[in-house]
């Protein structure tokens, strides 16, 4: 069995690492690459890049490093639930759960392929994984992603034993991002990459379509760190702050247990049966005909709007 394309939100993957048996980490959107506003988030075990990924060839020196664990990725659609547990695997005071000790342990004398290979066939892994898929009506062949295509790539970065590693799952082993004597001061060297790395990415889009790309970072969880800090409360009016604060995060996490649910339930049965109503009543025809005379005049649009620049 295959692993499925999930979507890159934050939701999905704190519910996904929940399952896992991860405890006390949370998996944040970062709107803003500042050393400032990340150091305000809490602990950060590890940042996440997502960019449009394009085949240019990067120099890179890849080293052996036996203090890092890192798997290569070896199938498709598993790009960000690699990135995370990478990350998750190296992350000091961190209690990843039955699930991901027993495969950290099996698979550490294994190199980065073989690892790989394992984390791919990992059952508990990938039906964990596989259960924030969309249901679709078809199934399409994979084909290997062109320079035209909107494929995405997921790199990781982790603080280690005074240097700062880049996971990248094309590559064959870890890189040497940068060094840091205080680890706690490990976002004062990788900011600063990854801000070049995105004017890489940028320098890339030669059309001027616009290169998306986003950064995660993997966190202690806000919730358990607002409950120390209102066990430490010195006055009623911060008590009663801190309090707040976790009835919106509780808030913000049940809607988004909300959207997993409808992202997991099958609505295709539903539209099935609007079309046949709509057919039945012989508006179909209309409709789809309208629809089309709609797309064809935005694909227009958008070829003047190219045809401009």
């Amino acid at each position: 069995m295959s692993w499925c394309t999930i979507e890159s939100d934050p939701v999905v993957f704190n519910e996904m690492i929940e399952k896992f048996g991860v405890k006390d980490v949370e998996v944040v959107e970062v709107p803003v690459l500042d050393v400032d506003e990340l150091n305000r988030m809490g602990p950060i075990y590890g940042m996440i890049f997502l960019f449009k990924w394009k085949p240019v060839k990067r120099e890179v020196a890849v080293v052996d490093a036996d203090n890092v664990y890192f798997a290569k990725q070896v199938v498709t659609n598993a790009c960000a639930t690699q990135a995370i547990i990478n990350i998750l695997l190296n992350a000091e005071g961190v209690e990843i759960g039955k699930e991901l000790t027993e495969f950290k342990n099996f698979t550490l004398p294994l190199d980065p392929e073989q690892r790989g290979e394992c984390m791919g066939s990992q059952e508990v892994l990938r039906a964990v994984h596989n259960s924030f898929s969309r249901p679709q009506c078809f199934s399409f062949e994979e084909t290997a992603a062109s320079a035209d295509d909107d494929a995405y790539h997921f790199t990781a970065y982790i603080p280690k034993d005074g240097l700062v590693y880049e996971l990248d799952g094309l590559q064959p082993g870890p890189i040497i991002a940068g060094s840091s004597d205080d680890q706690s001061k490990w976002l004062y060297e990788v900011v600063p990459l990854l801000q070049s790395r995105v004017s890489e990415i940028q320098a890339l889009d030669a059309k001027g379509n616009g290169l998306m790309f986003s950064l995660l970072a993997v966190t202690k969880d806000r919730l358990s760190m607002l409950r120390q800090q209102l066990t430490e409360a010195k006055t009623e009016a911060e008590e009663v702050m801190i309090r707040n604060q976790i009835d919106d995060v509780q808030e913000a996490r049940k809607r988004g247990h909300e959207e997993n649910v409808r992202r997991r339930h099958n609505y295709i049965p539903l539209v099935v049966s609007c079309l046949k109503a709509l057919a039945q009543t012989g508006r179909l025809k209309d409709i789809a005909d309208e629809a089309q005379k709609r797309s064809a005049e935005k694909l227009e649009a958008k070829r003047a709007a190219k045809g401009k620049k």
